[in-house]
């Protein structure tokens, strides 16, 4: 029993600080994920312990205290490297969306080497190692934010359907997919982008959802239902979670042009070009909907990024 306390004791100490060295840098939402995690690893560590010290009632308490410590740390590595290239990839993503046009290529490629840096094993047959479906997710994420369409595509397109496991990772390559078929498909861009809209799973965790909401919305104002889509959004664009304001606002433009209302939706577009810079109102031109030609005229020259 002393070496499953010691074990237990130099797990529970130990995890914290790998968890942070892990995730230093990154949003606090990352770190809460990061501590369940954790929390998990140490469970694995206790009953690594606990199983040595049945299996080896004879063993000395200090070398099975040993054993089992450096068991419950091996159990945490592979989480923790999945946590730091999770971590690498926020940080090379916030890079691309900030760095200048000049510097859009070298800044993808840096996104890219550092996935597959990341991908520990690739599948021969069946579904993929999980951890690997949520940094190709986490990445495709990135660039989908920073308007590196092509590029996200075709990290989704390595993904099967079978690899997804569970809604989280369902929805998410769902949602990214129809945000691709969008601003990609050109002239089926809309019945693609509905038809995969049209499969994701409703009802989970509510920012999400809420996620969700918006991009029916944005599907409904490209599809002419203007009303619909206003009163989807609401009234209230007050959010801190940035991709969502800036899809309320684009969504809001292309429903209130729709409508006739074209002064407010100038406005509504100047408060998109002030909170999100001056390049966003490139996704409202490159979705060639109802306020498209009023955001080109208000757009400036050059590159999107």
């Amino acid at each position: 029993m002393l070496s499953a306390a010691i074990a237990a004791l130099a797990n529970a100490l130990a995890s914290p600080l790998l968890v942070h060295l892990a995730v230093r840098g990154t949003p606090v939402r990352t770190r809460r994920r990061a501590g369940r995690l954790a929390v998990g690893a140490l469970a694995a560590a206790l009953g690594a312990t606990l199983a040595l010290l049945l299996g080896a009632l004879d063993v000395p308490a200090s070398l099975a205290a040993t054993l089992a410590t450096l068991a419950g740390l091996l159990a945490q590595h592979r989480g923790l490297r999945h946590l730091r290239a999770a971590a690498d990839l926020h940080r090379l993503g916030a890079a691309l969306r900030e760095g200048s046009p000049a510097a859009r290529e070298a800044s993808v490629q840096a996104l890219l080497t550092r996935l597959r840096r990341a991908l520990r094993t690739e599948r021969d047959a069946g579904p993929m190692p999980h951890l690997n479906v949520r940094l190709r997710l986490h990445a495709s994420a990135a660039l989908l934010e920073a308007g590196c369409f092509e590029d996200a595509r075709a990290l989704l397109g390595e993904l099967r359907e079978d690899d997804l496991r569970g809604d989280y990772d369902r929805t998410s390559w769902l949602a990214q997919s129809t945000i691709a078929a969008l601003y990609l498909d050109g002239d089926e861009a809309l019945p693609r982008a509905r038809a995969l809209f049209e499969r994701l799973p409703r009802g989970g965790d509510p920012q999400l959802e809420e996620r969700l909401i918006s991009l029916d919305a944005l599907l409904h104002a490209l599809e002419g239902e203007h009303a619909l889509a206003l009163d989807l959004v609401g009234p209230s664009l007050a959010t801190a979670d940035a991709p969502l304001a800036r899809t309320r606002l684009v969504v809001r433009a292309h429903a209130l042009v729709g409508l006739g209302r074209e002064d407010e939706a100038t406005r509504v577009l100047h408060a998109l070009r002030d909170d999100h810079g001056p390049h966003a109102l490139a996704r409202v031109v490159q979705l060639r909907g109802p306020a498209s030609p009023l955001a080109a005229r208000l757009a400036p020259a050059g590159p999107y990024r």
